[in-house]
């Protein structure tokens, strides 16, 4: 079954009630799952939802004790699905983790650090990520000092660089080991920080600014050059992730997004934008790599939710730096939603096409494509399901001219098939009723229950009748 936007909202409010234990038991099952190398899309959905509802209750989220997720623990409210776009302080890609701690514990001249991953992770307990506390404090210390001796020796090393990058996993991991690093040598800081925060911001009463503004404050004044680690920290216990913007804002004493790009409170804006730029990649990319339309339509509504956010919370003028950013993520969005839109007039018409060039003798034959079917049932839902999310995507033109155009292909196929129905005798009317419950499938999703019951109310009738001769 295909899940509308209304449907994700219904199952992600479900999943958002669940009792924390429950929560919890959900989180482990799905996280043991990935860690056998299981993974369906619906994960992230599930997994987002039941973190809020155990963070709701103020309780930890659950983690699998690993090396890995102990080395990660600095840097963890960094961490972005998104690998493909431009780098940005306060975030690092996941898909850089493994290549650089693979680099970290393998490479030649790394022993000392493979040593001490080994010391700490024997000495770790079942549950949870804590160790030794002395053991820990080297264990991140020797992952900094280990990765800036790379850094060290390719800046004099042509060859050396070119080897660390393509040990590292590329660019791009080469640039998130940076923040790593930087993470990694404020972890002390960092842990201050997370302890003196709220677990959960919600409402964002007074109370709450004022809780979540000190501990930043107390972390800029000592850090003064990592603003972002301080910011995708605190970004990471909002349930609404825009909502730090309203936070800044308040601080900085204006909505104005030009006046807030020049604040010491820029960073937070622009981690909320490039994660709005994330937000629009990964629903393009749901699109392009063919995921079921349940997930591309959920990718869609976090876009058009976050969109919506940020409107809400600062006021962005659509020629400045942060409003091109904000024009570039509803691109990137929009356009392959776009096209698929406009492309469902000729995938509609392709599957009614064999019939309508038939004669009637082969029409008595023929049945629907199921595959041409599929792929048009896809669009159609997709198309039904952006209608709501037209404030942030810019596909109401498309949107228009589907209902326009589709609805008029459905109407004219939908009245031959009829029309066969009431002529034909009843033992040639099985196929006839095949085609017409397909148009009924496609109506129903794009122009509602009440016009496809009318033409199932319609066939009813026309099968009723008796033809005055057998034409077929």
């Amino acid at each position: 079954m295909s899940l509308s936007s209304a449907h994700i909202d219904k199952l992600w409010s479900y999943l958002a009630r669940l009792s924390p234990d429950a929560a919890v038991t959900l989180i482990r099952e799905i996280e043991a799952q990935r860690a056998r190398g299981e993974t369906e899309p619906i994960f992230e959905l599930v997994l987002e939802a039941a973190r809020h509802a155990v963070r709701d209750a103020g309780r930890k989220v659950p983690r699998m004790p690993t090396i890995v997720r102990l080395f990660c623990l600095p840097f963890e409210d960094l961490l972005t699905d998104g690998a493909g776009g431009p780098v940005r302080p306060g975030r690092v890609a996941r898909a850089s983790i493994m290549p650089i701690w693979t680099w970290l514990t393998q490479a030649q001249g790394n022993e000392g650090f493979a040593r001490i991953a080994q010391e700490v992770e024997r000495a770790m307990p079942a549950e949870g990520l804590e160790g030794p506390d002395e053991l820990v404090r080297a264990f991140v210390s020797e992952a900094a000092a280990t990765i800036e001796r790379g850094f060290r020796a390719s800046a004099v090393d042509h060859k050396l660089r070119a080897r660390l990058e393509a040990g590292l996993g590329g660019p791009r991991a080469l640039a998130d080991a940076r923040q790593m690093v930087a993470a990694l040598k404020a972890a002390p800081a960092i842990a201050a920080l997370r302890k003196a925060l709220p677990a959960a911001i919600g409402s964002l009463t007074d109370n709450e600014i004022t809780a979540a503004i000190k501990p930043i404050d107390a972390f800029l004044a000592v850090l003064p050059e990592h603003p972002e680690l301080a910011f995708a920290t605190l970004i990471a216990r909002f349930h609404n992730p825009t909502q730090v913007l309203r936070l800044v804002a308040r601080r900085a004493g204006t909505d104005s997004a030009a006046r807030l790009a020049e604040s010491p409170y820029a960073p937070a804006g622009e981690l909320i934008l490039y994660d709005f730029r994330l937000a629009a990649e990964r629903a393009a990319e749901a699109l392009a790599s063919g995921q079921g339309v349940v997930t591309v339509l959920y990718e869609l509504k976090r876009f058009h939710t976050f969109g919506e956010g940020i409107r809400a919370e600062i006021d962005i003028d659509p020629r400045s730096d942060w409003g091109t950013e904000v024009t570039t993520a509803r691109r990137i969005a929009s356009e392959p939603v776009d096209q698929e839109i406009r492309g469902l007039q000729r995938m509609v018409t392709a599957v009614f096409r064999p019939r309508q060039a038939a004669s009637e003798t082969d029409r008595a034959k023929l049945r629907p494509d199921p595959t041409g079917l599929k792929r048009a049932e896809r669009v159609a839902v997709l198309t039904a399901g952006v209608r709501p999310l037209i404030e942030q995507l810019s596909v109401r033109e498309a949107l228009m001219g589907a209902d326009r155009d589709v609805g008029q292909v459905l109407r004219l196929v939908s009245d031959s098939i009829l029309d066969d129905i009431r002529r034909w005798p009843a033992e040639l009317r099985p196929a006839a009723e095949e085609w017409l419950n397909a148009a009924a499938r496609l109506t129903r999703i794009l122009m509602g229950a009440e016009t496809a019951e009318a033409l199932d109310r319609a066939a009813r009738a026309a099968a009723r009748r008796q033809p005055a001769r057998a034409s077929a």
